[in-house]
């Protein structure tokens, strides 16, 4: 056909563009008859077109699609989608043509914008086009950045597929971020280097170098490069959303898929850092949040280890925020004691058991991990009334014996700030636990020691830490563990190789105080998703 030869040929951007507009003007006559035609317009590269073709271009595959309804939708989308992601260009220091991308993109989303307003049943297409397209955690960082960029764009100008992409986003992060041991994590001298233009921790390898070296190492330390680009991305985005409605709508679907995705993810260690960030930019927020989690630790029939993950996030978000004031501060705490005693008016005469009474010994560590990273504040406003309404000795004295259970440096810290209050007495209950030993199986079969998850541990990506300064509590003990003299939020080098936040005598207890330690099978949590529960929309 001659016309298919002339858009497959054709050099003069000035007469291609005719041969389009004419198209165009007869869109409504390309049917399925004409095969070749349409897979010729399909093919059409505008890469390597100019501004004119592009938008003649354009003007066609949309006149098309409003033409014949949703006939051509899923290969326009294709078509568009597909043109997001970068090539491979050995000529660019990157090694993709991201810049190339970058040039045209505008009018890719310009004629998604105009399709998904004109054909607003094309939404549930588009989602699935951009899930199919997203890159796979594999490939290598310009492309995950590339492709990622462009999703945030799209979350600007199409509400209707906010919920669903924010899903699509946060998964494929996870993806990348559960596959980062901490030992892979560089020290202190490597995570500082002085070009800071460069955004990475390591050298990058491109796939087939991967492949060639076989080199897993690598592999692992190509994915913080990702995950600390990609969550840089996703906080300057979080940042530029304009106050009130907008951002409302931004926080209401992080928390959604933050109860579909993170709630339920085993070794995430960055990505739930997201909803830290947009809490530290409305209190509000905040409050919401706790509240979140406290209803789902409340609800009974939620799935037990939910409730304890949800008792990790009280704990170690309430402990971690440095923008929550004094009066949430002790509301949370309050509120863990409450339920705590509600266990304990059930439960009084039970033996320590760490499976059976899991989520009981889960909320007894956030709650005095809370006080101790937060005994600063407690103390310069301290409330002696507020103290002994927790009837914390009761909780201590009970016949679960929590000190016995719970991580061993909480226990240590937590004696060492209550040995001047006269109403909490730790060291008898201590001196008599060391007398006790406890049977190695739990009355449910399992290991009897409790599983421990500080989700709000440090943060390690070089890059995208900076956006934490000044929102995040490091601990402070006599030896300065964690030094915070500046209030920088910069990672330690203790902790950069792989040892915990948290800490008295690290020795004995690291291997119990960190839940993605990848060779203790004992301690892998089996978590399984579940629907989203109908109480959330009372939030809003």
């Amino acid at each position: 056909m001659y016309l298919v030869k002339k858009i497959q040929t054709e050099k003069n951007p000035q007469i291609l563009s005719g041969w389009f507009s004419a198209l165009s003007d007869n869109s409504s006559r390309i049917n399925s008859n004409y095969k070749e035609l349409i897979t010729a317009i399909w093919d059409f590269d505008w890469r390597q077109a100019n501004d004119i073709s592009i938008n003649s271009y354009i003007e066609l595959i949309l006149n098309l699609n409003f033409s014949h309804g949703t006939s051509y939708i899923v290969q326009t989308f294709d078509k568009l989608v597909s043109n997001l992601l970068p090539r491979k260009d050995p000529e660019h220091p990157s090694g993709y043509d991201t810049e190339v991308v970058l040039r045209y993109s505008p009018k890719i989303h310009q004629c998604i914008h105009h399709l998904l307003n004109g054909i607003p049943s094309s939404a549930s297409k588009m989602i699935l086009v951009l899930t199919e397209y997203y890159p796979h955690k594999s490939f290598p960082m310009p492309v995950q950045k590339c492709y990622l960029e462009n999703l945030l764009l799209i979350l600007d100008y199409c509400v209707i597929l906010e919920e669903r992409l924010w899903e699509v986003i946060l998964d494929r992060i996870i993806e990348i971020d559960v596959e980062i041991r901490l030992e892979d994590l560089p020290d202190e001298d490597e995570l500082f280097l002085e070009n800071d233009d460069e955004f990475g921790l390591f050298v990058m390898d491109d796939e087939q170098e991967l492949a060639n070296n076989n080199d897993i190492e690598i592999a692992y330390k190509n994915n913080a490069n990702k995950l600390d680009a990609m969550l840089g991305l996703m906080i300057q985005y979080l940042e530029a959303v304009p106050e009130g409605e907008r951002r409302d709508n931004v926080f209401k679907n992080m928390l959604k898929a933050f109860d579909s995705l993170l709630l339920h993810t085993h070794k995430s260690k960055f990505t739930q850092f997201l909803i830290f960030f947009i809490c530290k930019q409305n209190r509000d927020y905040a409050t919401y949040f706790l509240k979140y989690l406290f209803n789902k630790l409340e609800v009974e029939v939620e799935s037990p280890i939910i409730q304890r993950t949800c008792a990790a996030y009280i704990g170690s978000f309430a402990g971690r925020a440095a923008y929550i004031d004094i009066s949430h501060l002790k509301e949370a705490i309050h509120s863990l004691f409450t339920w705590i005693h509600r266990y304990l008016d059930k439960n009084e005469g039970s033996y320590p058991d760490a499976e059976r009474h899991a989520v009981f010994y889960s909320v007894c560590q956030a709650a005095l991990y809370v006080i101790c990273f937060k005994q600063d504040l407690l103390s310069n406003n301290f409330d002696h009334g507020f103290m002994k309404n927790l009837r914390i000795q009761r909780v201590l004295e009970s016949s679960l014996n929590p000190l016995i259970l719970i991580l061993s440096t909480v226990v240590q810290e937590f004696h060492q700030f209550t040995q001047n209050l006269s109403y909490i007495n730790c060291g008898q209950i201590l001196e008599r636990n060391k007398n006790i030993v406890l049977p190695t199986k739990s009355s449910y079969g399992g290991s009897n020691h409790l599983d421990t998850f500080f989700p709000f541990d440090p943060y390690l990506l070089k890059h995208s830490s900076q956006y934490f300064k000044g929102y995040y509590t490091y601990w402070k003990s006599e030896n300065d563990i964690e030094s915070s003299e500046d209030d920088d939020f910069t990672p330690d080098h203790d902790s950069v190789q792989g040892k915990p936040s948290f800490q008295i005598d690290l020795s004995s207890s690291w291997e119990r105080a960190q839940f993605m330690v990848e060779d203790n099978e004992e301690m892998n949590m089996s978590i399984s998703p579940l629907p989203m529960s109908g109480y959330m929309n009372s939030f809003y």
